[in-house]
């Protein structure tokens, strides 16, 4: 009988390739999340502002480690990054991030004027107390 040959000799080639073949998938992938990130911030930018009537109804601060540093290394950073959710009239509610002093500045429960662009916080101005 005639030897058949090694029936693993045909996957060779696709082996050989599967590093590439991870490569372009993964640079793909890479390219995708990027664009989309940057269509997001596309509307964010050039969508029209939008002014409603809100409510502050949560405020949540989101305090994220440099993963490359020790936690007790003295180079060892935290970055804070603040958030308030407005509810509006409609009673649509949007979580938008603010600077510290934003998000010092307004109260749970406080109503005022919200300006934003897409999804990009501009202002807040509370109503006067009588």
């Amino acid at each position: 009988m005639a030897g058949r040959g090694n029936p693993f000799e045909g996957i060779v080639p696709f082996l050989k390739a599967l590093p590439f073949i991870f490569f372009v998938v993964g640079a793909i992938i890479i390219t995708v999340i990027w664009l989309r990130r940057k269509h997001k911030e596309r509307l964010g930018e050039l969508g029209g502002m939008t002014t409603v009537n809100a409510t502050v109804v949560y405020k949540r601060r989101d305090v994220r480690r440099d993963i490359n540093s020790a936690p007790y290394d003295e180079r060892y950073s935290n970055t804070n990054f603040y958030y308030v959710t407005f509810e509006e009239k409609s009673g649509n509610k949007l979580e938008l991030l603010v600077s510290g002093e934003v998000y010092d500045s307004v109260r749970r429960g406080e109503s005022g004027v919200l300006s934003y662009r897409g999804l990009r916080f501009l202002e807040f101005l509370p109503q006067k107390r009588a």
